[in-house]
């Protein structure tokens, strides 16, 4: 995970853990494990962007459209590994885009919601 990306994330999380009412290091162990990065690539396959992605069920993950928007393929990475994936729904309107990934088995989020946090 890139440095700029932890940050983020670590905004995302103590900002979350706050309204959860979870310590920041707990809601960041939960989450942690369901977020991937988004390497973007041009037709001739030099990286045009890069921003994240969340687990949402096996082999589907979503991301925010305008970071495929200027892409012609694109991959989901975590450390040293790397998988293609696939535009399935894209929901323009919301900057919302759901992805597919062949053979992908990471956890989707355990992102708390108020019902299930008390």
């Amino acid at each position: 995970m890139s440095r700029a990306m932890a940050y983020l994330l670590l905004a995302v999380v103590s900002a979350a853990a706050q309204a959860q009412g979870l310590a920041p290091d707990i809601l960041f162990e939960k989450v942690s494990p369901s977020v991937w990065v988004v390497q973007t690539s041009d037709a001739q396959g030099r990286p045009v962007g890069r921003g994240s992605a969340v687990v949402t069920a096996p082999g589907r993950l979503v991301t925010n459209c305008h970071v495929l928007a200027k892409s012609n393929s694109f991959v989901v990475k975590r450390d040293n590994v790397s998988y293609g994936a696939t535009l399935e729904f894209p929901d323009p309107e919301r900057d919302l885009c759901q992805i597919k990934v062949a053979n992908f088995t990471a956890p989707r989020s355990n992102w708390p919601t108020s019902a299930s946090s008390g």
